[in-house]
């Protein structure tokens, strides 16, 4: 008899009771657990009882009611299908038990072979448990002969035992327990689509054939909880029937193993026929080692769902419904290609079209009608085991032939392209694994990508696409956990404390480290509606019907102190927490001046919207500087300009579409866009900056699921949007998305954080951290990548009105001039503070026009270049307080010699350095010279170059090696061969309107043309003599005027004359990433790489940060990560290739 329950007064008892009972079923199902996936523990009770007498007494009692193995395996509960998918009142097994447990059954008859192999068993307990497995459906196929002689005594009972059925799966499981498991021969493992009792899954299909053993078509031992139905079990009978392997006495066993490797005990109908004939037909192609070689094998990340005709030799249809299960479970499980019956694909292919589950990924489908077909279209993967050995064939062919002159250097080019074809196969692979297992498994993810990066030798374009992987792979950080559902969540970024609220209590949490602790907790409550957490530790929240202010400066004494009134359904701080907008239920708003908690004021009143308090909750937005507010009551939208309290002036009341209801909102810190969720799902982007509000700037992509909360970032770049969640029960699962807005017209996904329980409440403590609370009391902070580091990329002004700027390669030295034609060298050594050295030129003919037009230094940093409408001087400035002048240019003659002022135009608009700085060249409108510099002795004129290509001439930029030169001019850019740089040779010309910059990347490889309208195009000049464009972007900053590789050429930054710059990743320049927000000129460390100037000042930009932005991928992925990929999760990635360690930890 059930014990009955403690009552009320003894409810600390009664939770003692509760918590004892808890952990016992929890101990159940662990247990239960190890003994349905894994005969591990079945093997070590056998060889107990079979050498200890009291072991074997115990083994009778194992399973008698009451026994802790029978709680645990009756628990399971699952029904007998048979052949109609019903339960079945009775087994043989259980006559002495009311229950009918299929797991409980299972067990008897595992017990039944330990007996057998123990000496006690009998022949009616051997057909019990023989009866067992014929009433869980599993079929054994094949004859009683044995092509080897008996291991064991139990094998013998078994032979002896005459029409047993299941004979060959009890041989094996007796040869299992006594651990004389014949050897395995050959093997394949493939991915499968199954049907569990209500959804579709993948899991992997593995074959074996034994040395030795009876006969036939077996069910791996493993399998021995199995309870499937008659149309799997005639399934399988089908595909062995049609099999090559069936008339060759050969010994094959079968199993349905999960991802971890555990037997999968929930199977049914027909649909994995298909599949086990394309296994049997590889398995028994592989039966010579020579075919194991051959060019083509199985498609890991293909997946075959068919059930086949009664030969096995067809494929036929499967329902629809199924068919859409376990297309959704392939796009989930990161499956690429599905082959199906051709009377099924398309069905399938519509299905695969409509957006998939949660971190899915769209799949390919293709039809087969016959197994043959099918094993054709599974067989087109490159083999490895072909192709490594044709490799290392080829590089002893490559040796011999390179010994005896007979292999041709084009044969060895071709070599070596097809192996960097099968390596960039492997890597691609890889990144299309990790980038669908981003959504819902970023540590494994970042392992993938971590891996492919170091497979393809850490080159930068696997590092660009590894900082893009990071860079959609948020990282949980901490997760505190509340009492009781949440309903509200707030954050104070400048104390990093963090309150989450429930229907009746608020708790207040340190998140400063990443293991939060609670550090006190409001009053108890009857009721708590909403709060919101100010700058200065102020709390503003909704307890009991009243709007109350607290003080949280010490979170472990919340101080009361006034209320405002209320009730209040939202509540919200500015930036600085001086300002606090509160709204009620029928819309009616107020701002209050809470700087002094004691004694707030109402600065502004509103009136409610609508006359009923019956209507849906209200929201209100107020910006960061509390200069407007907006809200949603009633399903109506209202926007107010407020920055004179005392004069509101209303922005517009935003148009509702048709039969569509505003539920929630969620304004911008700068007061410009405002998100809006309505009641179809939609979110949609409104620019209170223009005049009319007509119609939104941008709408979010639908969803199946409502819009549960909105939250913008502090910075105002990112919107975090939590949707209502999918599904029913325990599988109820709620997505939260983060959206890019810096364009808010182009909005981009950013990434999307792991489905979890209901999300209800979102909050950003910083711009890089987000806080999401589910109704399961959970409250998990997010790390967002990409937004960090960026705070020690600050600049620096240097005072002036400036015009022209040069930097020395190191960074050291600067030389600016300015509109009254001075030009300054600036020590920047010291970043921090950038300290005024000496003038060094001032114009030598100012009625000429002798302002300074160009400064440029030699890539030692030690000879400046001044040029302006006479031409250009060099200075010596190894000693920067002491500048030295150098002997100036030669007559207008190549080779001759002369005075400084050389015939024609000498109008030095133009300089640039050769990279081993002994040629110079200088350049005008319509004129190129080209200078040779040789110690401190005159420059000698050794080339003028002119023309339609020189016309306009704003320009000039090398390559690496001084053997490629660029040049920009009106008719567009010229590449030209340099190698001689007197006589440079005309490659090609490339249509570049309005440019005026030009740089080519540290590899020579990519060439960057820009314009002062801001347009930026990244140009291929591998062959100079067809130049590729491959990407043009728009450069936020105002006026371009600089342009700049740095970090090796991974980075291009593009600098503006107000100070502002915009920073790519260019290493790979066909898809080049903006790496952050435009930055404008702040106060703060000086930089020395790049210099803007204007009227007012010159701004420098430190540019060696980028290094950590761009160059320490894979030390950020493993850090992040945890770990790099093990031996084991390596091999099922990568089981052709041998195992390296991708991390160093």
């Amino acid at each position: 008899m059930t014990p009955p329950l403690p009552t009320e007064p003894d409810g600390a008892d009664f939770s003692v009771v509760q918590r004892r009972a808890a952990r016992d079923a929890a101990q159940r199902r662990e247990r239960y657990h190890h003994l349905t996936t894994s005969l591990d523990e079945w093997a070590a009770l056998a060889a107990a009882a079979r050498v200890n007498d009291d072991a074997r007494d115990r083994l009778d009692r194992l399973l008698d009611p009451g026994s802790p193995l029978h709680a645990a395996l009756a628990e399971a509960h699952r029904p007998w299908r048979g052949g109609e998918d019903r339960g079945v009142a009775r087994d043989p097994l259980e006559d002495e038990r009311d229950d009918d447990s299929v797991d409980l059954a299972a067990a008897s008859a595992i017990l039944s072979v330990i007996r057998t192999l123990c000496g006690t068993g009998t022949r009616a307990q051997l057909r019990d448990a023989a009866e067992h497995w014929t009433r869980a459906c599993l079929p054994s196929i094949g004859g009683p002969g044995h092509p080897s002689a008996a291991r064991t005594t139990a094998v013998a009972m078994i032979d002896g035992v005459p029409g047993l059925p299941h004979r060959g799966l009890l041989t094996l499981l007796a040869w299992r327990l006594a651990g004389t498991e014949p050897r395995v021969t050959r093997m394949i493992r493939l991915p499968v689509l199954f049907d569990r009792t209500t959804t579709g899954a993948r899991a992997f299909l593995c074959l074996r054939v034994l040395d030795a053993g009876p006969a036939g078509f077996h069910p791996d031992p493993v399998m021995a909880f199995l309870a499937a139905d008659a149309p799997f079990a005639d399934a399988l009978r089908r595909a062995w029937r049609g099999s090559p392997l069936a008339g060759t006495g050969s010994c094959v066993t079968w199993a349905v193993l999960g991802e971890d490797g555990r037997p999968v005990n929930d199977l049914a109908d027909g649909s994995l026929g298909g599949a086990v004939a394309v296994g049997l037909v590889e398995l028994h192609r592989l039966r010579w080692r020579t075919s194991r070689v051959s060019p083509r094998r199985l498609d890991r990340r293909c997946a075959l769902s068919a059930a086949l005709d009664a030969d096995g030799r067809e494929l036929r249809p499967i329902a629809p419904s199924s068919l859409a299960r376990k297309l959704r479970a392939a796009a989930e499980a990161g499956v690429s290609r599905v082959i199906v019956p051709t009377a099924n694909a398309d069905d399938a292919r519509l299905a695969v079209r409509a957006p998939t589950a949660a971190g899915g990924r769209q799949i390919r489908v293709d039809a087969a009608a016959t197994v043959a077909e099918a094993v054709r279209r599974t067989r087109i993967t490159v083999n490895p085991a072909f192709a490594w050995p044709v490799a290392v064939v080829v590089i002893l062919a490559t040796a011999a032939g390179t010994l005896t002159g007979v292999l041709s250097s084009s044969e060895q080019a071709a070599h070596r392209r097809t192996v960097d074809a099968q390596r960039q196969a492997t890597v691609r692979t890889l990144q299309e694994q990790a980038a669908g297992l981003a959504g819902h498994d970023p540590t494994t993810a970042l392992r993938l990508g971590v891996a492919a990066a170091r497979l393809d030798h850490g080159s930068p374009p696997s590092l660009a696409a590894l900082r893009e992987l990071l860079d959609a792979t948020p990282t949980r950080r901490a997760t505190v956990g509340h009492p009781s559902a949440v309903n509200r969540v707030a954050a104070d970024p400048s104390r990093r404390l963090l309150l989450t609220g429930s229907g009746t209590s608020v708790h207040v949490w340190d998140t400063a480290s990443s293991r939060p602790r609670q550090v006190g907790e409001l009053p108890s409550h009857t009721s708590v509606n909403t709060f919101a957490l100010g700058a200065g530790a102020r709390l503003a929240a909704n307890l009991d019907g009243h709007v109350w202010l607290w003080d949280l400066r010490d979170p472990s004494r919340p101080q009361r102190h006034t209320v405002l009134g209320g009730p209040a359904t939202d509540l919200r701080f500015n930036a600085d927490g001086g300002r606090l907008a509160t709204v009620s239920n029928g819309g009616a708003a107020a701002l209050w001046d809470t700087h002094d908690l004691d004694h707030p004021r109402r600065l502004l009143s509103l009136p409610a919207a609508v006359t009923s308090a019956s209507v849906d909750k209200a929201v209100i937005g107020l910006d960061g500087d509390a200069t407007t507010l907006a809200l949603v009551s009633g399903g109506a939208l209202r926007a107010w300009d407020i920055t004179d309290p005392a004069h509101p002036r209303i922005i517009g009341v935003l148009p509702q579409p048709a039969d569509q209801k505003a539920v929630t909102l969620a304004l911008d810190p700068h007061a410009a866009l405002l998100a809006v969720g309505y009641d179809d799902t939609t979110i949609r982007l409104w620019d209170l900056r223009l005049p009319t509000l007509t119609s939104p700037a941008a709408t979010l992509p639908p969803s199946s699921a409502g819009v549960s909360d909105l939250a913008w970032s502090p910075d105002g770049a990112m919107l975090a949007v939590s949707r209502k969640p999918t599904g029913t029960g325990a599988a109820a699962k709620a997505a939260t998305v983060v959206w890019d807005l810096r364009d808010p017209v182009r909005p981009r996904q950013a990434m999307t954080l792991p489905a979890q329980a209901a999300a209800v409440r979102l909050a950003f403590p910083d711009s890089g951290l987000l806080v999401v609370c589910d109704d399961e009391g959970t409250a998990t902070e997010w790390r967002l990548p990409g937004r960090r580091r960026w705070s020690a990329l600050r600049a620096a002004r240097l005072s002036g009105d400036l015009t022209r700027v040069g930097v020395t390669a190191d960074g050291s030295l600067a030389a600016v001039a300015d509109p009254v034609d001075t030009v300054t060298l600036w020590d920047v050594t010291n970043p921090s503070n950038p300290r005024r050295r000496t003038a060094v030129h001032r114009g030598s003919n100012p009625d000429r026009g002798g302002y300074v037009q160009s400064v440029a230094f030699n890539p030692a940093g030690t000879v400046l270049a001044i040029g302006d409408a006479s031409g250009f001087r060099l200075w010596d400035v190894r000693h920067p307080d002491s500048p030295v002048p150098l002997p100036g240019p030669a007559n207008g003659t190549p080779g001759g010699s002369g005075s400084p002022e050389v015939s024609g135009r000498t109008e030095a608009a133009v300089l640039a350095f050769s990279p081993d700085g002994t040629v110079l060249v200088s350049g005008t409108q319509g004129v190129m010279r080209t200078w040779s510099l040789t110690g401190n002795t005159q420059p000698k004129l050794s080339g003028v170059l002119g023309g339609s290509n020189t016309v306009g001439l704003s320009d000039v930029t090398f390559g690496p090696d001084g053997s490629l030169m660029a040049t920009v001019a009106d008719q567009g850019t010229v590449v030209w061969d340099a190698r001689n740089p007197a006589r440079p040779v005309f490659r090609a010309r490339m249509s570049t309107p309005g440019a005026q910059l030009a740089r080519i990347s540290p590899a020579g490889q990519v060439l960057a043309t820009a314009g002062s309208n801001g347009t930026v195009t990244l140009w291929s000049v591998d062959d100079p003599t067809r130049p590729m464009s491959l990407f043009s972007f728009s450069a936020a900053v105002a006026n371009l005027s600089s342009l700049t590789f740095t970090v090796g050429g991974s980075v291009l930054v593009v600098g503006g004359r107000d100070g502002s710059i915009d920073v790519w990743d260019v290493r790979r320049a066909a898809r080049p990433r903006r790496l952050n927000a435009p930055m404008a000129v702040e106060r703060g460390r000086a930089v020395t790489t790049l210099v803007t100037s204007d009227v007012g000042g010159g701004t420098l930009w430190n540019l060696a940060d980028l290094a950590s932005e761009v160059g320490n991928e894979l030390v950020e992925a493993c850090a992040r990560a945890g770990r790099g990929l093990r031996e084991s999760e390596w091999h099922d990635y990568l089981p052709d290739l041998p195992y390296q360690k991708t991390c160093t930890h």
